[in-house]
């Protein structure tokens, strides 16, 4: 059996844990910016976001299905918020009072989550079943009895998603030129693999939309922040608070 999601899902976690080594442990100590440590930051949340997605679709039983929805959630938002911090030192374009109301925003809903008996997606699981996918991999499903703040997280997500398209938008490429439409086409690939997700009515949709989305606007991100001969270094893509 071809099991395509753990290759796409290993694959895309392995691409964001080089990435996030590379942006700690070689970009940070070489120009000490901010930066690199929040793009670090997201890659590894990308990362334990796309194997926590892995762990939902192999889970054999509902105590292991509840914690790896669990850690896909916290991951989920810590991933977004991360990516807003990367904005906000890249841009320059998040007021202060945005980006630490959106910090404690995302820090509630985490410990909400956390706490939470079944997480904030469901108040109870009924059964987990599988699914036979049409390459004939076969993943997990779950029946579920939706949380009344089941909709907290994607609202959330999106909220944090639009941060981040205000902080571009606004965005003066002043010192990179030629990023606009990478980090554009970027945000649009991530935003429609969100929307895929919204619209499918399961807790957990068929396929890693959302989980890839991220992949290609990190990698983008990345690509919009390297070192130019340019730039003056420690001083670009600070955020102003």
């Amino acid at each position: 059996m071809t099991s395509l999601l753990r290759w796409l899902l290993t694959g895309a976690s392995g691409i964001c844990i080089l990435l996030a080594l590379k942006h700690l442990l070689v970009d940070f100590r070489a120009s000490r910016r901010r930066i690199h440590v929040a793009l670090g930051a997201a890659a590894l949340a990308i990362a334990a976001y796309d194997y926590a997605a892995l762990g939902v679709y192999r889970s054999g039983a509902i105590e292991d299905y509840v914690s790896a929805v669990r850690i896909h959630v916290v991951s989920a938002v810590l991933a977004y918020l991360a990516l807003v911090w990367v904005s906000a030192f890249r841009t320059r374009g998040v007021p202060g009072w945005l980006l630490w109301a959106a910090t404690g925003a995302s820090v509630v809903v985490v410990a909400w989550n956390v706490l939470s008996t079944q997480t904030l997606l469901f108040d109870g699981v009924i059964e987990v079943q599988g699914v036979l996918l049409p390459w004939g991999e076969v993943i997990v499903q779950a029946v579920v009895i939706p949380s009344a703040w089941s909709h907290v997280v994607e609202l959330l997500t999106f909220a944090l998603y639009g941060v981040c398209a205000y902080a571009w938008l606004s965005h003066s490429d002043d010192d990179q030129p030629g990023t606009a439409i990478p980090v554009a086409t970027g945000m649009a690939v991530l935003l429609a693999t969100m929307v895929v997700e919204v619209a499918d009515p399961r807790v957990v949709p068929m396929l890693p939309a959302d989980e890839l989305g991220l992949l290609v606007l990190i990698l983008v991100l990345a690509f919009a922040t390297r070192p130019t001969p340019n730039s003056r270094s420690g001083q670009r893509g600070l955020v102003q608070t």
